[in-house]
């Protein structure tokens, strides 16, 4: 991943239970209107003060028609490759999702690139196994493919169960979204076991090396420091949670304190995609945080469908 500035914090979490963290929820169509791009102050307006921030419910246009959103806050690359194609002689096989991304996890990406400030370079070369069954790979993220800091997957793959990688990360971050198959008990594709206990999946690169049990992979979410600023962030799925992208989900973003007031008691603002389990963008939110006299700390935001189409409101204190 290339240099990044950084002014503001990354976040990234796994969304729960969607339609209970908003104050009104659904999945709907696509629409369009306008809305006020390129700044914070479309965020900084939001009243605080009132429940719903004064906040309406009307359609806004894709990603809030801000182009630092639009430009930053994407979905992953796909990855399509011919010989993915994973045959099987047996019942259906059990399927999990992991996300794992690396690099500087706590801080936010950036549309522009900051070419005079130097993070280093910290080299995330290894990959993913399993123990048993195989793993496809469903999205890169961030990679870049030119450069000093060019990430790539490798190809072609001897062993299935095994993904590997070559990437370098400097600011900013990389990662990748695999599903991991384990074929049913019986099915000469796996030990013939299906999933157990003991079955694992390994992250190895030169800064960590971690398993964790893939019958628990369909709730993973931890991050992982290997020093003050870099770290890995997995998150695991199961293939039911891709039934309903308004059940779960990721969501990933920026939260920052305004540069428009020195006071603290302005707080700032936050903004964020919604991804389904494999990456895909599914919309956006927008929002503001800060200090109030009778609330307290809190937060007060809207979200969106990729088309702008209104969603729910997002509160929380």
């Amino acid at each position: 991943m290339r240099q990044q500035t950084s002014w503001r914090r990354w976040f990234s979490g796994v969304v729960f239970g969607t339609s209970a963290l908003l104050a009104v929820a659904g999945c709907g169509t696509d629409g369009v209107v306008g809305s006020n791009p390129g700044n914070e102050a479309a965020e900084l307006a939001i009243d605080l003060s009132d429940p719903y921030g004064g906040i309406g419910s009307d359609p806004e246009s894709p990603g809030f028609a801000d182009e630092g959103i639009l430009g930053s806050l994407v979905g992953d690359d796909p990855v399509t490759v011919r010989e993915e194609g994973i045959p099987s002689d047996g019942d259906v096989p059990t399927v999990l999702f992991l996300r794992a991304v690396w690099g500087r996890v706590t801080e936010a990406p950036d549309v522009q690139e900051d070419e005079a400030r130097d993070c280093g370079m910290l080299s995330w070369d290894g990959g993913l196994s399993v123990t048993d069954g195989v793993i496809r790979p469903v999205s890169t993220i961030r990679f870049e493919r030119r450069g000093d800091y060019a990430d790539s997957l490798v190809f072609p793959r001897d062993d299935k169960s095994i993904l590997e990688w070559v990437s370098t990360t400097g600011c900013g971050q990389d990662g990748v979204v695999i599903a991991a198959l384990v074929p049913a008990a019986n099915d000469t594709l796996g030990n013939g076991d299906g999933l157990t206990p003991d079955d694992e999946i390994v992250f190895a690169t030169g800064p960590l090396t971690v398993s964790f049990r893939l019958a628990d992979l369909a709730r993973l979410d931890t991050t992982i420091m290997v020093d003050d600023v870099n770290g890995v962030t997995f998150a695991g799925f199961e293939r039911g949670d891709m039934d309903d992208v308004c059940r779960r989900g990721r969501l990933v973003g920026v939260w920052a304190r305004t540069e428009v007031d020195a006071d603290d008691r302005q707080g700032g603002y936050f903004r964020g995609a919604w991804l389904n389990p494999v990456g895909q963008l599914v919309g956006y939110m927008r929002g503001r945080w800060g200090t109030t006299d009778d609330r307290g700390n809190l937060f007060i935001g809207k979200v969106i469908s990729r088309g702008g189409n209104y969603e729910g409101h997002v509160r929380g204190m």
